[in-house]
């Protein structure tokens, strides 16, 4: 299941993990459960590795009543797949451990909305630097305490795109293709008997840029003309974004489905 990760506990056993694997259970999290100490742990990471079920660990401060601070050190004891949130989930991390999980090791580092700016800029920057973009994953980490945050990604590809000095192409890949092979998704590219789930977006109406990209280069949500789910038209205008520079036309003209924003 690709859905939800099973939360990782002392109680669980390599036998467990064969079980939920068995049963198409794909993710894990590790970093909610009653450890004295994170990197108590180790074990079930390690089980849930064994049975090939992706581990994202928690990366930061406490964000729940009853968990504990992950420190990089923990994160490079623990050895997870993916470093969740490493741009803080909301607290970042020492700069000298996030140098060192990026240069010393292979786990992920998914950089997320909810966390800190700045954190995740210097930590894109410096994969860039060291031929690390392919570690790179976004994400929003919410509906969390942080709050629901609509557009969470886009806007965490517009900021990063934006300030961090890596062009928004490249940026969009990492949330895309890169969280496909990270995860093991099948979406997130565009290829024969890939999903046929696709967003068509262009600069917004009114922005200085002249499409899609350029516009999140310069840190502007893109508009959204049209959302194609399994090959059909769901929407032709966005409920979130602003409107599109160019509207989408088809042909045959078609009907504005149920999943557009209202057009006055």
């Amino acid at each position: 299941m690709k859905g939800g990760s099973i939360v990782l506990e002392p109680v669980l056993t390599d036998a467990d993990f064969r079980e939920v694997a068995g049963e198409g259970v794909g993710l894990a999290k590790f970093g909610f459960g009653r450890y004295l100490d994170p990197a108590d742990g180790e074990p079930q990471v390690r089980g849930a590795q064994d049975a090939g079920i992706v581990v994202t660990c928690h990366s930061g401060g406490a964000s729940i009543p009853g968990s504990k601070p992950i420190t990089t050190d923990h994160l490079l004891h623990l050895a997870p797949d993916v470093c969740g949130h490493l741009n803080g989930g909301p607290t970042s991390l020492d700069p000298a451990g996030l140098r060192t999980i990026v240069t010393d090791t292979a786990m992920a580092i998914q950089l997320v909305q909810a966390g800190n700016l700045r954190s995740a800029i210097d930590l894109l920057q410096l994969a860039a630097g060291h031929d690390q973009l392919h570690r790179v994953v976004l994400g929003s980490d919410t509906p969390t305490g942080t709050g629901t945050m609509p557009l969470g990604v886009i806007k965490t590809v517009a900021e990063l795109a934006s300030l961090a000095g890596v062009d928004a192409a490249t940026v969009w890949a990492l949330a895309t293709g890169t969280s496909r092979r990270v995860y093991g998704l099948d979406t997130g590219v565009v290829e024969v008997g890939a999903p046929a789930d696709l967003v068509v977006m262009d600069a917004p109406w009114g922005s200085l840029a002249a499409d899609a990209v350029a516009a999140l280069n310069r840190g502007d949500i893109p508009g959204i003309g049209a959302v194609l789910i399994d090959g059909q038209v769901r929407a032709l205008t966005s409920r979130n974004t602003p409107a599109a520079g160019r509207a989408v036309r088809t042909t045959p003209e078609l009907p504005i489905p149920a999943g557009s924003a209202h057009v006055c």
